[in-house]
Formats: structure tokens, C-alpha cells, sequence
């Protein structure tokens, strides 16, 4: 019995726990203290927030989705709430870090990010769970 919980740490938290990690290591990298306009830059810089937070995303709903098994949508809810509280906590962090600031616009995008992460997941989900009612419909009738 423990060796399933020790898989079940390691498929769901730990993936989490290593990619908030990594967030949070990135945004303690030092900024030059002066910020730049370049319009590639920035466009490449907001990306990865919606990118890193889409993922972030999902894989609280996967840890959320042990707990709810997705009755009445909660996984997804919780999972919005905690990426939301997580890039809040990161633009925090990011005051105290030299030559970084934290900005709303960013948790603006890092939102962005999550709604992304959140509805792509459901859309997959909700798309192989059809796949699978269609298969099983063609084998039993």
C-alpha cells in the first residue's frame, strides 16, 4: 500500500513541487536594473509567463483532481485559485529580488496563462473521455 502512495507523490506533487521550484528560481535571477523596450523581448518574456503558469495550471489540477475527482468542475477552480495566489507570490517575491520589480500587468498575463493551461486541459480531457464513450458504444452496441 505505501508503494502506490509513494507513486502517487511522485506522478502528481512532485511535478508540481519541481516546476514551482523552477519559477520561483527564475524570478530570483537578478534584473540589470533598468528594463528595455525591445518589442521581441517583451513579447518573448510574456510568453513564458503564460507558458510557465499554463503548465503550473495543469498540474494543479492534476494534485486537485486526487482530492475532487473533478466533481462540479472543483479540480479546475482550485487549481485557478492556486496558480493565482502562486503568481501573486511571485511578483512579490520579484520586489525584494536587485534589479526586479513586480508588476500586476504580470499577474494579468500570468492569469492569462492559467485560464490557457485550465481550458486546454479540460478540452483534452473532456475530448479523450468522448473518444473513449464512442469506442466503448462501437464494442458493446
Amino acid at each position: 500500500m505505501k508503494h502506490v502512495k509513494t507513486k502517487k507523490i511522485a506522478f502528481y506533487y512532485l511535478p508540481l513541487l519541481l516546476w514551482s521550484a523552477g519559477i520561483f528560481a527564475l524570478s530570483s535571477v537578478p534584473g540589470n536594473g533598468f528594463q528595455t523596450y525591445d518589442l521581441g523581448m517583451m513579447i518573448e518574456r510574456k510568453g513564458a509567463h503564460i507558458f510557465e503558469y499554463a503548465i503550473l495550471a495543469v498540474l494543479w489540477v492534476r494534485v486537485f483532481w486526487l482530492r475532487f475527482k473533478d466533481e462540479d468542475n472543483h479540480s479546475y477552480h482550485w487549481a485557478i485559485f492556486a496558480s493565482f495566489v502562486y503568481a501573486v507570490s511571485d511578483e512579490i517575491h520579484q520586489v525584494f529580488v536587485f534589479g526586479r520589480t513586480g508588476k500586476i500587468s504580470d499577474v494579468f498575463i500570468d492569469l492569462a496563462g492559467i485560464a490557457l493551461g485550465v481550458w486546454l486541459y479540460s478540452y483534452l480531457i473532456k475530448k479523450r473521455n468522448h473518444r473513449a464513450a464512442v469506442h466503448t458504444k462501437r464494442v458493446l452496441g
